[in-house]
Formats: C-alpha cells, structure tokens, sequence
C-alpha cells in the first residue's frame, strides 16, 4: 500500500474511533444551542459561544466536529457544502503569522478526513509541503490557496476557536488582525466560533481582541446547563456500571444537588458510586460540599461570575421574599444568570440552579458587592444597595464619568478633561496624581484593591490608562 493510502486508511480508523465514542450522545444533546450555532453557520456568520467553567462549553463544540451529521439535521444550507475544522490557537510556540499560517495547515490536514479522496490528498500535501516554511507570504500564499480550492467548491469553512480568551492574553494586535483579514477576505464562505468563558464585550482588555471584536460580538450563544433530558442522559453514562443502580428517589436526588451542571453531575456520579450510597441520604449533601474537588469546581464556578453576578445570587440564596420593587438592580441580572444556567424561575419563584451550589454560597464569607451605578433621579452614586458616600468630591466625578462610559480604555488624559475642574492646567497634573486618586477609588470599591475587578488598568498605546466595569469583573 502507498504511503498516502495508509494515511487514508490510519485517518479513517482515528474518525471511526472518535465516533464511536460520541455516538453515546443522543441526537438531540444541546438542541437548543445547536439551533442557534447552526443559524448562525447557515448564514455565514461567526460568533461566541460562551460558558462559565465547567458547563460544557469544550463539549459542544467538540461535538459540532464529530457529530457533524446531527449538525446537518439544523442547517439550512446543504451539509456538504459546510466544513468544521477546529482550530487550537493556544498550541502556538510563537505569536509570528508564519506559526499561525502553519497551525491552521495543520488543522486542516487534522480534519481531512472528512473530505473527498481527492482533497485529502491536495490538503496533506500542502501540509507536509509547507510544515517547515518560514517565509510567512509563502505560507499565506499555501492557506490562500487551500482557501480558494473550497471556494470553488462552494464549500463554507467553519474554524472552531476554543479557549479564544486564552489566546487573547498572548496574542499580538497584529496576528488578530491576521485573523480579522483572512475573514474578510472570504465573508460568507469563512465563518468563526470562539469558545470563550464570557462575551467579548467583558473581556478585561480588548487591544488584543480589538480586530475580532465586532464580528465576534454581534452573535452570541450561552451555554448552559444540561436541560433535563440532557442531565439524565449523562448521569445514565455515568451510573452505568453501578450494581445496583441508584433508585428514582436517589437518582432525582442526585439530579437536585447536580443540576444539570456537567462536571457537578460527574463528580457528584462518582461520588455516589463510591462513597455515597452508604451514607444517610439527608446527609449526601454536606458530604459533597466538604469533598475538595467538589469544593473546587463550586468555587470556579463562582469566581466565573461578575461581582453583580455573584451579589445577585448571594441575594437570591438568603431571601426569603424577593424584593416588590421590579426596578432594583437586583433583578436587571437574573435574565442573564438564566441564560447562563445559574439560576431559574417558575412563575414569580427565581432559584439557584443546583442545591450544591445554593449551599456552597450560603457558606461564603465577605459577600460580593455589587454593581456600581448612578440613581439618575438623585445622582447618588451606590454599589450593590450600598451608598457610596465616602468619595471625594474628585472621586465622585471620576466614578460618574466612568460609568457614564463603561468599558472604553480611558487614556490618563481622557480622565484628567473629564473630572478635574476647567481651571486646572493639564501640565500640574501628573499621572501620579491620578493614579493616587484611582488608589482612592479603588479602596473604597474593590473586594481586595490589589486586584482590582472594578477599575483595571490597561497599558496599550503610548500613554496607557484605566478601564472601568460597572459589574465588576470576573476572576477567570
């Protein structure tokens, strides 16, 4: 046999492998977000499919590639005519375009075995051709290329981007401009998914993902908890050597303290398996909560949550009556804790999605503070329900102008035209002078003013400065 007939032929046994092992994925897994993903596919859109640690975000995604046949079920387009190539930018040795042309290479040569015969040998021979090439136009030149065969071809390339955020923290302007160009210059036939922990309007600092920001933005997909269906699904894979197997009473139990929350189901799974069914079941839960791993999944999930997040759902946990008035801030973020799979609502009841989790924040101590805002009726400046009376005068002005602009990297000049008063000459201002007032701030807002969640400092450009995020960021 030739050596591109065993490649062939070693490419097929790794798809048929891979199959198998998600084949124990119903049809129907993650239906919701597969619906929106594929709309987007269908159009020829990119976008962010965000999920807070340990939701199943990598899962999804993973699932999109191998089971491409249950993808097909929701595009309106011809299946054969849409190619999902996962893309690992985070394996990089180097940040050079040379490096990103050649990782993409290889990405394509990984996935070859979902083309024709003919293109499979096309795409492994421009990978070996070129997997020791440094001029960078010669490798553009190869991707370009690769990129034009398929548009013939009317083929729709999708490159599936996990742990973007992550990439973002080392990656330069210039190569997410690379990135920007090469979808650009195939709109409609090259589409993006990036698999982010949060939007990238929430990113802490955006001059990295600046280029990719409003193509990635403009399409967003939470992902969240494991719906019923899902959640019994999972735990069935997880339960299935057990002898016995776990009662309804117990299965429903166990389903309570997990809920739906992937990892959580695994841990609580194997949990059970090994230790739990000998113990009282009024005591299982305590149990768990005192289990390190448990313990460190929980707080994950928690520190994967904005300061307004984590207020809010410390809120929901000790109430006992929800506040009448619809208008508090404590409401505005429930909608998007829903779609983020922590908590939920029947009816008027809002609840935190998992009994675990309900507890292991009713034992948390120093609770978070909350949302930084401004009663546009008084002017008054609060944080959570707490009124924030002891900023200077100097101080206030700042905070207002900072969220009257949230998010936007305010160069030291930006900050000095905004608050301090018109007879002030620029030039008897020192940046000392307002990173000694940001100080002040920052110890009168943030949880530990050492790391700071509230006001971030940024230094992109010449000058450098501040962002400010009303919410508080999260600590992942």
């Amino acid at each position: 046999m030739s050596e591109n007939g065993m490649d062939l032929q070693f490419s097929h046994q790794i798809v048929e492998a891979e199959q198998n092992r998600w084949q124990q994925y119903d049809d129907t897994y993650r239906e919701e977000e597969l619906r929106i993903i594929a709309d987007w596919v269908s159009r020829g859109e990119s976008g962010c499919v965000a999920g807070l640690p340990g939701i199943g975000r990598s899962t999804l995604l993973s699932f999109l590639y191998h089971r491409s046949e249950v993808v097909a079920s929701y595009l309106t387009v011809p299946s054969k005519r849409v190619v999902i190539i996962p893309i690992d930018l985070n394996i990089l040795p180097d940040t050079t375009d040379a490096t990103l042309y050649r990782v993409i290479l290889r990405a394509f040569y990984h996935a070859r075995g979902q083309f024709d015969a003919m293109l499979q040998r096309i795409v492994c021979d421009v990978y070996r051709q070129h997997m020791a090439v440094q001029d960078p136009f010669v490798l553009q030149s190869a991707l370009l290329e690769l990129l034009m065969l398929f548009y013939a071809r009317k083929t729709r390339l999708v490159w599936v981007l996990n742990h973007l955020d992550e990439f973002f923290k080392i990656a330069t302007p210039k190569i997410t401009r690379t990135l920007r160009s090469l979808r650009d210059g195939h709109k409609g036939m090259l589409c993006y998914l990036a698999g982010m922990v949060t939007d990238v309007a929430h990113l802490p600092d955006l001059e990295s993902a600046r280029p990719l920001h409003h193509i990635l933005d403009l399409n967003v997909c939470w992902v969240g908890t494991l719906n019923e269906a899902d959640a019994k699904q999972m735990f069935k894979r997880q339960l299935q050597t057990a002898v016995p197997p776990p009662t309804t009473a117990e299965t429903e139990q166990l389903s309570q303290i997990a809920g739906g929350h992937p990892s959580l189901i695994k841990m609580v799974a194997h949990w059970w398996m090994n230790d739990g069914r000998q113990q009282e079941r009024s005591q299982w839960l305590s149990l768990l909560l005192a289990e390190r791993n448990v313990q460190y999944w929980l707080k994950r999930l928690w520190s994967g949550l904005t300061q307004e997040e984590q207020y809010a759902l410390s809120e929901l946990q000790k109430a006992v009556v929800l506040p009448r008035n619809k208008k508090d801030p404590f409401y505005a973020v429930l909608p998007d804790l829903q779609k983020k799979g922590i908590c939920d609502q029947e009816q008027d009841r809002w609840y935190i999605f998992s009994t675990l989790f309900d507890a292991y924040i009713e034992q948390i101590e120093g609770r978070s503070r909350g949302r930084v805002w401004r009663d546009r009726r008084t002017g008054e400046l609060f944080q959570g329900r707490t009124l924030l009376n002891t900023l200077t005068p100097l101080e206030r002005e700042v905070v207002r102008f900072f969220i009257q602009y949230p998010r936007v990297q305010h160069t030291y000049t930006n900050i000095f035209e905004a608050a301090w008063p018109e007879d002030v000459q620029h030039d008897s201002i020192s940046n000392e002078s307002i990173q000694q007032m940001i100080r002040g701030i920052r110890k009168k807002i943030e949880p530990n003013p050492a790391r700071p969640l509230y006001v971030v400092t940024w230094r992109g450009q010449p000058e450098g400065g501040y962002q400010f995020f009303p919410e508080g960021q999260s600590y992942v």
